[in-house]
Formats: C-alpha cells, structure tokens, sequence
C-alpha cells in the first residue's frame, strides 16, 4: 500500500507542474497579442500566367512525323500497343502526341501492310515529290478489296488492328 501511495504522490506533482505551466501558457498569449500590434502584411495577388506557344523542341520528345509507309505503319503500331496497354485509343494517342484523325487518315496504309503484304507491294511505294501521305492513303483504300476488308475486320476483333472505322469513299 506504501508504493501506491507513492505514486498518488507522483500524480499531484505532475498536475500542479501541469498547473504552473498552464500559467505559462497565460504569458505565451500576451506575448502573441503583442505581435498584433505590428503593421499588418498586404496580400499577395496572382496574376494570370500567360500561355506560351510550344517551342519546335517539343517535337524532339520523340513524336514521329513519318515521311514513308514504313514509319506510318511503326506508328500505327506504337499505337497499337499503347491501346492495348492503357484500353484506350485517346490515351495511346496522348501518350504518341498524335492527333486521333491523323491516325484515323494513315490508317489504311497500315492496315493494308498488315493484312496483306503482297497488295501492298504491288500499290508501289510512296512518291513525296508527288504525293502526300493522305494521298497515299486513299490509294490504298482503293486498293482493298472486299476479301482483305472481311481479313481487317477479322484481325479488328482478334485486336491485331486498331478498332477504327475508314471512310474515304
């Protein structure tokens, strides 16, 4: 019973410590409206920041401006994957910068390489002096007949191409 009246003991001392320093506590907020007494600070105001035009260093991030077939169909590719990864065909083409029409446009050309290899071969390669790629395109979309359409199809459900609808005619 000695050692429990001991710690009672222990217990009125911390409360009359908690006691002194609550009277400290008094002085600390006498210090604090002391304080108020200085000039108050202006408030900060925000401006608008104004928007600045991407720089053509931008391009350097590794977005592709395909000047041939083959760089249209590795595009359409990367495209591919990123569709499959992320589920989406605006995060795949966020993610390559791309807009989606300009995939939407090339599109044929990777379609038709895809699918049929040796259609593609017998359209020719791309002329630039004489043509665009939306040009080249539209060639290609010609050039798909009904039995290569039934194979694209296919190869849209299987998710082997891109599920992207093409009307150029």
């Amino acid at each position: 019973s000695l050692h429990l009246g001991e710690s009672n003991q222990g217990c009125t001392e911390l409360s009359n410590n908690s006691l002194e320093s609550g009277s400290d506590g008094e002085d600390s907020e006498s210090m604090t409206s002391s304080s108020s007494d200085l000039p108050k600070r202006q408030k900060h105001s925000y401006r608008k920041k104004k928007k600045t035009r991407k720089s053509e260093s931008s391009f350097s991030r590794g977005t592709l401006i395909p000047d041939s077939e083959e760089q249209v169909v590795k595009r359409y590719k990367k495209a591919l994957k990123l569709y499959q990864k992320y589920g989406s065909m605006a995060k795949a083409y966020g993610y390559l910068n791309v807009d989606r029409n300009t995939i939407v446009n090339t599109a044929p050309i990777a379609e038709l390489f895809l699918a049929d290899s040796n259609k593609f071969e017998q359209i020719g390669a791309l002329k630039p002096s004489k043509e665009t790629l939306r040009q080249f395109a539209a060639r290609c979309a010609d050039a798909i007949d009904e039995s290569i359409k039934m194979k694209i199809d296919a190869m849209k459900e299987m998710g082997h191409l891109l599920p992207i609808s093409i009307h150029f005619k």
